[in-house]
């Protein structure tokens, strides 16, 4: 929203939403997986590179609605918030859709206790602060296919505490 690439009513709201705030239904983005970094893109993007129907487009928009509220539900159960997450959907050999990857991990899903990050997030805010990221990030500006060629420092090891 902010970069202005997409527009409120695109995700049927009114107003900014502040950070942290609950938007009232889940916000359905789609990327790519196998390229050198993922790419977001809208859905018509997403279904002219696929060659998907609107009918396999609407059954991954279904299938994702079902599982962002199990998974909703389950997190809620437990007392932790679910932020967001990621779910791959591939085609078997008859062309159904499927779903090709593990869900509701801490691998693929960002959640919070009170407000603290409790998944893979955690290492992420840890790292945002580092030389290296900046130096993977300023490597993906220069150059998105081949960054890693580009950075010289390694990650640095988490603290112990």
């Amino acid at each position: 929203l902010e970069k202005g690439e997409l527009e409120l009513k695109q995700l049927g709201l009114k107003k900014m939403p502040a950070p942290g705030d609950n938007l009232e239904k889940p916000f359905l983005d789609v990327s790519t997986k196998l390229e050198e970094s993922d790419r977001y893109m809208n859905w018509k993007e997403a279904k002219r590179i696929t060659n998907f129907s609107e009918a396999q487009l609407s059954e991954i928009r279904d299938m994702t609605t079902i599982v962002n509220k199990l998974i909703t539900e389950e997190a809620n159960r437990v007392s932790l918030k679910y932020e967001d997450g990621k779910i791959e959907f591939g085609l078997d050999v008859n062309k159904e859709l499927l779903i090709v990857d593990v869900l509701g991990t801490l691998d693929e899903c960002r959640f919070t206790f009170k407000g603290m990050p409790i998944s893979k997030e955690i290492a992420r805010l840890y790292y945002r602060k580092t030389q290296w990221f900046k130096e993977l990030v300023e490597a993906k500006k220069r150059d998105r296919l081949n960054w890693k060629e580009k950075v010289n420092l390694s990650p640095p090891p988490l603290p112990a505490r």
